[in-house]
């Protein structure tokens, strides 16, 4: 199992393994998960266009959600992951929403 990466404020990540994983940017890098709370909080930008802002942690091979279900929250309503949206935005200007077929 190999050690955690060294991560900082800003660096971008991959959630998943590679390729195909889901690309985002680490807003805040904790001394250990907790159970609760992952070793990072990030941001992506999801399919929808909508910054998420969501815990990591890592697995020993890449970093994976630290909840199975999904939690995320609306980064751009949180004030505390306003730069890392902002950041993200940087990164990722657009992405394309999918359509919905009618049937």
């Amino acid at each position: 199992m190999a050690h955690r990466p060294l991560v900082s404020r800003g660096d971008r990540v991959v959630i998943g393994p590679e390729p195909g994983g889901q690309e985002a940017v680490v807003c805040f890098v904790r001394e250990a998960a907790d159970g609760h709370r992952g070793d990072i909080e990030v941001v992506y930008i999801d399919y929808r266009d909508r910054p998420i802002g969501i815990d990591l942690t890592w697995n020993g091979e890449f970093w994976t959600l630290t909840r199975p279900e999904p939690d995320g929250s609306y980064a751009d309503r949180v004030d505390r992951l306003s730069d890392c949206v902002r950041k993200a935005r940087e990164y990722w200007p657009e992405k394309k929403p999918r359509r919905r077929r009618r049937k």
